[in-house]
């Protein structure tokens, strides 16, 4: 009876081992598996976190407004523009009347013709689709119906406008473009443009523009 109590006593003990050897086992399982899964969020959210910037930060994002243009965006853009400003160049020459105005939109014919031939041979070379000519001339209301001076004043304010906004835009490529056929594009054309620009704003003055600074 003794010794039978002795086996029981080692049996029990036995058991008792084996059951905090199998709790710990499957404790220091759980304990694994719940770091592998948090392991694997973290890392799930790091994957989201790149994406997103990686999809912010992508060039060509429409939001990203410190991205400089292309050299394609540059020609196409400029070809569109340049075309553009030419048509009212033109509206000056026919309905112009003061001797002003004409002379402005004769000197701006020349020059913006051979911008216009510049950007087609850079279009060329770089093998860039040259946009079709826009005969919208909807934004040009202001002008339409006017005649004698007070076409004169529509005109040189509306070509002020195109004029500042070209001068501003030439500044921002020359400083962020590493291209240097685009670089000596925009330094040849940015001198005419500002000579433009004062021409405009002097007859803006003697038309009695409050725009003429």
């Amino acid at each position: 009876m003794k010794k039978f109590n002795i086996c029981l006593s080692r049996l029990l003990v036995a058991t008792t081992m084996f059951a905090a050897v199998a709790c710990n086992s499957g404790s220091s399982t759980e304990s694994t598996e719940s770091t592998d899964s948090t392991n694997n969020s973290t890392s799930s959210a790091s994957g989201t976190t790149m994406g997103d910037s990686a999809s912010t930060m992508a060039p060509g994002n429409t939001n990203d407004t410190s991205t400089a243009m292309t050299a394609n965006d540059f020609i196409s853009k400029n070809i569109t523009d340049n075309a553009m400003e030419m048509q009212v160049i033109k509206m000056g020459l026919d309905k112009g009347t003061s001797a002003s105005v004409k002379k402005a939109a004769a000197q701006m014919m020349t020059d913006h013709t051979q911008m216009a031939s510049d950007l087609k041979t850079l279009a060329a070379k770089k093998q860039v689709t040259v946009p079709a000519a826009s005969t919208d001339m909807s934004g040009m209301s202001s002008m339409s119906g006017a005649s004698g001076k007070e076409f004169d004043q529509a005109w040189a304010s509306e070509m002020l406008t195109m004029h500042d906004a070209k001068i501003s835009e030439l500044q921002n490529v020359l400083s962020q473009t590493q291209d240097a056929e685009i670089k000596a594009l925009a330094s040849k054309a940015l001198p005419k443009i500002k000579m433009h620009r004062d021409m405009l704003s002097k007859i803006s003055a003697s038309t009695g523009s409050t725009q003429a600074q």
